[in-house]
C-alpha cells in the first residue's frame, strides 16, 4: 500500500518505475489535440522504448542502438518523430556511447 505524503504533488510519494506508468497514462486519456509537443514527444519515446530504444525521462533523450553508423535511417525516422510530435529534435551519433542520439529541443 502506497501513502501519499505530498498532497500538492502526490507523484513525488511514487517510486520511478510507477511515476512513468501514472505520467502516460495520464496522457493516454487526454485526447491527442490537447497534447504538447513534449507530451507527444514522451508518447513517442514510450513506444520506441518498447521496440529496444532507451528513452532517458529526465532528459527526454532517445538512444537508437544499430550495428553501423547509418546517417540515412536516423535522418528518417527523426523527420517522422518530429512530424508526428510537432517539435524539432537534434539528431546525432554519439562517438562516447556508441549510439544514435534524438535530443528534444
Amino acid at each position: 500500500m502506497i501513502y501519499l505524503t505530498d498532497f500538492d504533488n502526490p507523484l513525488e510519494a511514487l517510486p520511478p518505475s510507477k511515476k512513468i506508468k501514472v505520467r502516460i497514462t495520464k496522457l493516454l486519456n487526454r485526447p491527442p489535440v490537447y497534447l504538447t509537443a513534449e507530451e507527444k514527444w514522451i508518447l513517442i519515446g514510450t513506444l520506441l522504448n518498447l521496440f529496444g530504444a532507451n528513452f532517458d525521462w529526465e532528459k527526454l533523450d532517445l538512444f537508437l542502438i544499430w550495428g553501423q553508423k547509418d546517417l540515412d535511417h536516423l535522418k528518417l525516422i527523426q523527420k517522422l518523430v518530429n512530424a508526428i510530435s510537432g517539435a524539432q529534435s537534434r539528431a546525432y551519433y554519439d562517438d562516447s556511447e556508441c549510439v544514435w542520439r534524438l535530443e528534444y529541443s
